[in-house]
């Protein structure tokens, strides 16, 4: 029996919609800067952005924090956090507009959402604001926050939205995309480590040099090298491959533990979708159930960012990430901002 071409058609344009829909839940984290401010948006189209002090000011280390989820209607969370000579601070703070318009944070909390969200117009028509937080001051820049919170409207879709940040318009939100749903990890089954693992890592280890230029040998000057059990008959082997002043990259096989010992390189997936075959400063975190990568700059104070991965049984999979793109003296980047989720947001 033959079909109508119209209903060829519509049965077609059907099985596109229904591709098209599977395959929409696949947002990729971008990182973009703006002078002094930084932003990510994540694979739940969920966005963060920070500011930090100027980088030629004289001011001690401060940070403004802002999220925004996807979809109609969210709010914009705001915190900030600064470095004293005791160590980060996180409030109580005083957000300083001018002498009538302030905005307070309790301590470990965000600032007032609703006195926020009236200063904001005002500090985007700015070049910085004083935070104080009891004596301290604090001068934060305010140079490239229009830029990030207009990249946040694009990649949010609110742009010409009465709910955009910067450039509002007469549409309403209902036509925002949605959040998409976190990703759920896959990890396989924990197995315990058999008591010839340790010689099975000595065995192994001179096949898998690879393009390693770290050599293995006995004492600190040795590749660092650790073996984990990934099923019965097979480990994972992570061993430092390249080494640097301030950190190392590591690479990770898949190994049979019998002979010959087939080997399979694995890779590592990062946010923006795409792979690599080191991973920094990698190391399996207590318990063995995933694995840990922190990025690091060159020195205490530099900028930072993390990454874990779980066994799926066949690869490694991606389940978080953060990354700092600036930090101006804030440890670590302070509050990293987010660039793959696989749990509620935060």
């Amino acid at each position: 029996m033959l079909l109508a071409p119209k209903i060829v058609r519509k049965i077609v344009r059907s099985a596109l919609a229904a591709a098209v829909a599977f395959v929409a839940p696949l947002a990729r984290a971008e990182v973009f800067v703006f002078k002094d401010w930084a932003i990510s948006c994540d694979n739940t189209r969920g966005c963060e952005a920070a500011g930090f002090r100027s980088e030629s000011g004289d001011s001690r280390p401060v940070m403004l924090w802002l999220a925004r989820e996807a979809g109609a209607g969210t709010p914009v969370r705001a915190r900030l956090k600064a470095e004293t000579p005791d160590g980060a601070s996180t409030g109580p703070f005083r957000l300083v507009i001018d002498e009538n318009t302030r905005v307070a944070q309790a301590l470990d909390g965000d600032l007032d959402a609703i006195a926020f969200a009236r200063a904001l117009p005002a500090l985007l028509e700015r070049t910085s604001v004083e935070v104080r937080s009891g004596a301290d001051r604090y001068t934060l820049s305010l140079v490239g926050l229009k830029a990030a919170l207009l990249k946040m409207d694009d990649l949010q879709d609110r742009i010409g939205t009465r709910g955009a940040l910067v450039r509002k318009g007469p549409r309403d939100e209902q036509g925002v995309p949605p959040a998409l749903p976190p990703l759920r990890p896959h990890p396989a089954p924990n197995f315990a480590p058999k008591s010839t693992d340790a010689a099975l890592l000595k065995l192994v280890l001179p096949t898998l040099a690879g393009d390693c230029n770290v050599a293995v040998s006995d004492g600190v000057e040795g590749a660092d090298v650790s073996i984990h059990r990934a099923s019965l008959d097979q480990v994972i082997v992570l061993r430092e491959c390249e080494r640097g002043a301030y950190q190392s990259g590591y690479a990770a096989w898949l190994v049979d533990d019998k002979p010959p010992y087939a080997a399979r390189r694995l890779a590592f997936p990062q946010a923006d979708g795409s792979s690599r075959m080191l991973a920094m400063n990698a190391q399996w975190e207590s318990g063995g159930g995933s694995l840990r990568s922190i990025t690091k700059g060159r020195a205490e104070n530099d900028c930072g960012g993390d990454a874990f991965w779980t066994w799926t049984g066949n690869a490694l999979e991606l389940y978080n990430a953060h990354e700092a793109p600036l930090c101006r003296g804030m440890p670590g980047g302070g509050m990293t901002l987010r660039t793959f989720a696989y749990d509620l947001p935060r």
